[in-house]
């Protein structure tokens, strides 16, 4: 017996599921029970396993035979960061070897770097689609974070169409629609009032902000 073939119930569908197809044996099934921390738990039964870990056997099972199209269900909820990066890291590479990946995800974030193309749904109802490229190219908005030597007077010169997120004597941040208000009129506006620039930070909007404008909330 090989005592390195899982021998759980769930992991013996797995192998039966494959029996016949020669790319997919004991060693591919060892590497993706690991990337997802399960194969220590190999010789257990499923009863044995907790919620999170039947969640991840049954990624391992959507996974191990590399299907032409794959539909991910909130694959990543309660999975902690080192899991979920294996897990990306193994959808990527299905993807990469020409697997369709469809993903339902609530974080944003996740939906951004993974898709090449993203839905979104609001109460049932799908209020936009397009490619990420896209999307992304009608955020407008950016955030700049100046450090300052000492606290800005926002007079009647000052740019229009900014909003002053905070204004102190260490730091000012601001936020503007980068069709309409350049970065240099305020950093010439500072210098005409004499103001130290000691450091720039920035923020480009990201699709939270199309999810917020489409969705309204």
């Amino acid at each position: 017996e090989n005592n390195t073939t899982p021998t759980s119930d769930e992991m013996n569908e797995i192998k039966e599921t494959m029996l016949g197809d020669p790319k997919f044996n004991s060693i591919n099934i060892e590497k993706l029970l690991k990337e997802l921390s399960l194969w220590e738990k190999k010789d257990n039964k499923l009863r044995e396993l907790s919620g999170g870990m039947k969640r991840r056997l049954l990624i391992a099972k959507a996974l191990v035979h590399q299907p032409p199209i794959i539909i991910l269900d909130e694959p990543t909820a309660g999975v902690d960061v080192q899991l979920r990066k294996n897990l990306w890291d193994n959808v990527k590479s299905l993807n990469k070897n020409g697997v369709t990946v469809i993903l339902t995800t609530h974080y944003i974030a996740e939906a951004e770097e993974m898709c090449d193309r993203i839905g979104i749904i609001d109460k049932g109802i799908l209020v936009e689609l397009d490619s990420t490229n896209n999307l992304l190219e009608k955020i407008h908005s950016k955030t700049i974070n100046i450090r300052v030597n000492k606290k800005v007077k926002i007079d009647d010169h000052f740019p229009k169409n900014i909003k002053v997120l905070s204004n102190t004597e260490k730091e000012i941040s601001l936020s503007y629609d980068k069709s309409s208000v350049k970065m240099s009129e305020i950093i010439q506006y500072l210098l005409k009032h004499n103001i130290n620039i000691i450091d720039i930070s920035t923020e480009d909007g990201n699709l939270e902000d199309i999810f917020i404008k489409l969705t309204k909330h």
